[in-house]
């Protein structure tokens, strides 16, 4: 629409933005001296009966929200056979232009906690938001940086549409959406908690904790604990580590009670002592936990998922340079998320075998860490020890065999490309060797690194996401002999690549 044109009897200023959802303008009230923010949704969202009385209930109950960090909704309606909403406008910019650099821990710990207590508000009233992330929530420059929560319901519209259609689509913001909700399972207030720790860890680190591309790929690596924020801003306490393990557990019942007590948690952690890691539960949360990795990739039939990737569901009312959605059409696995199962308890530096483990160590001492937790190897890798107990093997990978200890090292999650590598450790050469004659079809290639000889398997097309799986077996010593590298990403290119700059000596 054109600056000056009518419509629904607002006078149309200027358009702040455009997403997949469709457009929002800044207006003229047509009887009071106000500006405000008119969202017209696409005329794709308005052609069906059942969705325009779904929009119509949406807006009326986000309408019956007061809350002084929510985006007040003022009307809607139906023009020209296009939904519209007439929202408060803000005059000031959104989270997502924060520099994480400039902005102060106790500051990103602020604006969360205000956006919780809007949450807790809204689900006490019956309304989830779906779509939390710093975009949609405004900072008011008018009114001493006041923090607000836009678009309420309007995520959940779309959402709600097309899972109605049972084509297994849905919209997300890929980077901030729970496991559960990527899966196409039934959600709740606590997926929005999931988002509001999301947000917290970009505006802490400047990424999202998950930053893949591959939504089946992001899907079963979401069931681990990110790469700690203190690793990525040695001056944060380790105490926030564990509460953002807390809020971004891959399952609902393993998160805090509500978002108001993940905010609680944080503001505590930020002047916990040092030598405390873990001081977050108030009574009755569920305790931290040191996430178990699993491999990047899952495999089986498969369900088509449309997701936003890195770009808004959605447009928000205060900026006018807005990215348009991206739909993206990719397979994931239609069971990669049992909302009813609660892992048990991860390894821990008791459990595993001791020896083992620091046989690892010592054979690649600059690729595996001595200890497990938050310390780290190549590229900043989280690693840790896992056990053929406690482990779960991989059923994409069933030729790994019974190895006795792994080293599981999710990749640096600010590195390009985002990297996993494994070491397992078999009881005798000869088992490792069982594997390697396993192998699906793969290509071999004998090499020479840092004086030691190695031989290379890589596979490409293993599981559902398309990346590559190379296999690296070490010749020369009756130890190294035990030990296999599994190294997973993108491309066979960025595969080698990753191989030649490795420390494996």
């Amino acid at each position: 629409m054109e600056p000056g044109q009518d419509f629904a009897g607002y006078v149309i200023e200027r358009l702040l933005g455009r997403g997949s959802m469709g457009e929002v303008y800044l207006a003229r009230h047509p009887r009071l001296p106000r500006w405000v923010a008119l969202k017209v949704l696409d005329p794709a969202l308005s052609g069906d009966r059942a969705i325009r009385a779904r929009f119509e209930r949406e807006a009326d109950l986000a309408a019956r929200l007061d809350h002084p960090n929510i985006v007040a909704v003022h009307d809607r309606g139906i023009e020209d056979d296009r939904l519209w909403i007439a929202m408060q406008y803000v005059d000031g910019a959104d989270a997502a232009g924060l520099d994480a650099r400039a902005l102060a821990p106790a500051e990103a710990v602020r604006i969360v906690t205000d956006i919780a207590d809007a949450l807790d508000y809204a689900h006490a009233s019956g309304i989830l938001h779906r779509d939390v992330r710093p975009a949609n929530i405004l900072i008011a420059a008018e009114t001493g940086n006041r923090v607000l929560l836009s678009d309420f319901g309007i995520a959940r519209l779309h959402d709600d549409s097309t899972h109605r259609t049972g084509t297994g689509n849905l919209t997300a913001t890929l980077g901030y959406a729970a496991p559960e909700q990527l899966a196409g399972a039934e959600v709740d207030d606590r997926a929005d908690q999931y988002a509001l720790a999301c947000t917290l860890y970009r505006l802490l680190t400047g990424n999202v904790p998950y930053p893949l591309t591959n939504p089946a790929a992001l899907l079963e690596i979401r069931r681990s604990a990110p790469v700690p924020v203190s690793a990525l801003r040695p001056e944060l306490p380790p105490a926030l580590d564990a509460v953002l393990t807390t809020a971004l557990a891959p399952h609902p019942q393993q998160r805090f009670a509500g978002c108001g007590e993940f905010a609680a948690a944080a503001q505590r952690a930020l002047t916990a002592p040092r030598d405390m890691p873990y001081p977050i539960a108030p009574q009755g949360s569920p305790p931290p936990r040191r996430g178990r990795r699993t491999a990047l990739l899952a495999a089986g039939a498969t369900a088509v998922l449309a997701v936003a990737a890195a770009a808004a569901v959605g447009v928000t009312n205060s900026a006018p340079h807005r990215a348009a959605a991206v739909s993206v059409p990719v397979t994931v696995p239609p069971v990669a998320y049992a909302p009813t199962t609660v892992p048990g308890p991860a390894t821990t530096a008791d459990t595993r075998p001791a020896a083992a483990a620091a046989l690892l160590h010592s054979t690649f001492p600059r690729m595996v860490p001595a200890t497990g937790g938050r310390d780290t190897g190549f590229r900043n890798a989280w690693c840790g020890f896992d056990t053929v107990d406690t482990h779960e093997k991989f059923d994409t990978l069933p030729f790994f065999g019974d190895w006795t200890v792994a080293a599981n090292c999710p990749g640096a999650m600010n590195a390009d490309p985002v990297s996993q590598y494994l070491y397992y450790l078999y009881d005798t050469p000869a088992a490792a060797r069982a594997v390697l004659a396993g192998l699906p079809p793969n290509i071999r290639a004998d090499r020479t690194k840092d004086g030691i000889g190695y031989t290379t398997y890589t596979m490409s097309g293993i599981g559902s996401s398309g990346f590559t799986y190379m296999v690296t077996a070490f010749r020369g010593a009756p130890d190294r002999e035990r030990i296999l590298l599994l190294s997973i990403l993108p491309t066979p290119e960025e595969n080698l690549a990753w191989w030649l700059s490795a420390p494996l000596g």
